[in-house]
């Protein structure tokens, strides 16, 4: 069963507090963001039913906080932009029981609204009998575009 997303529901408790500036040519905004994150967390819990072992996975939507700042300047023909963003809670993929798990963190930039390239890792940890640390020493960067049409 796959929940209702909570902008679906009509939540939009969302909490934005953005500031912004103009200073020697530059626009410059500071942001603060409390919001869901679009991605499902998978939660799992084993019972026993009879005498079988049963996994229920759940999956939900949680919440998050978004620290960041834009700047742009006009140089000209020019216009230089940019962003950086940092969301305190990220879920990852782990394996508890043994310890192991999957971090992917990812860069993208969007060149043009149907353009984007990104850089992306897979970073294995953990003991080698695991899921994921059996994949321990085959970390990987990954180089991507996506043109949409």
């Amino acid at each position: 069963m796959c929940p209702i997303s909570p902008l679906k529901l009509g939540w939009k408790n969302d909490t934005e507090l953005p500031l912004s500036r103009f200073w020697q040519g530059w626009d410059i905004t500071f942001n603060y963001l409390y919001q869901y994150n679009n991605l499902q967390v998978l939660r799992q819990k084993l019972s026993v039913v009879g005498a079988n072992p049963v996994v229920t996975i759940r999956p939900e939507y949680e919440r998050t906080h978004v620290i960041g700042t834009t700047f742009s300047n006009a140089f000209s023909d020019w216009m230089v932009r940019g962003e950086i963003g940092y969301f305190t809670e990220h879920y990852f993929i782990a394996n508890t029981s043994n310890g192991d798990g999957i971090v992917r963190p990812k860069i993208s930039y969007e060149w043009q609204d149907n353009i984007e390239t990104w850089l992306a890792a897979d970073i294995f940890y953990g003991d080698k009998q695991g899921i994921f640390g059996q994949f321990d020493r085959n970390d990987r960067i990954v180089l991507g575009m996506e043109v949409s049409f």
